[in-house]
């Protein structure tokens, strides 16, 4: 019996040491919030004049990428994936995302440029850092559109 009781406060012990060093790293989004000149959505099928209609592209890392219409993908769980550029419900209402990119690896000095199909273009340019310092993950972030800083990865573009 005292041997069971020792094995198991054993056991235990390495269970409870083993899991201090896990983390989960929250994937890389990029959000796009568009309106025009008055501040409509135009993401937004409801608003008049919006631009789902165009043939909307993105190219990142030299793979272009066609922004999907809401309603285009589905899914009945959720686990981090790639869904490319897509059109989703989110907090400024309908808005363009691109990822999930790998929240552990590192984006230095690259380009995302999204092509609106009626000639204009925007660049966004990312620098993601991610290391472990002292066995916690340390993220620095750096975005910029068309050469001003951003203050966060979601973006409001008036187009």
């Amino acid at each position: 019996m005292k041997f069971f009781k020792k094995s198991l406060l054993i056991v235990c012990s390495l269970f409870l040491l083993s899991g201090c060093g896990i983390w989960d790293i929250v994937p890389l989004n990029l959000r796009f919030v568009v309106t025009n000149e008055k501040g409509e959505n135009l993401l937004d099928e409801n608003i008049e004049g919006n631009i789902l209609g165009q043939t909307i592209k993105a190219t990142f890392r030299g793979t272009e990428y066609i922004l999907k219409k809401p309603g285009d993908i589905s899914t009945k769980y959720y686990m981090p994936t790639f869904d490319g550029f897509v059109v989703e419900e989110g907090i400024n209402g309908a808005e363009a995302l691109f990822g999930e990119l790998d929240g552990t690896e590192n984006i230095i000095d690259e380009d995302f440029v999204i092509d609106w199909g009626d000639g204009r273009q925007d660049t966004v340019n990312i620098n993601y850092k991610f290391k472990m310092l002292f066995g916690r993950p340390h993220i620095k972030m750096k975005f910029s559109h068309n050469g001003i800083s951003q203050e966060s990865s979601t973006i409001t573009i008036v187009h």
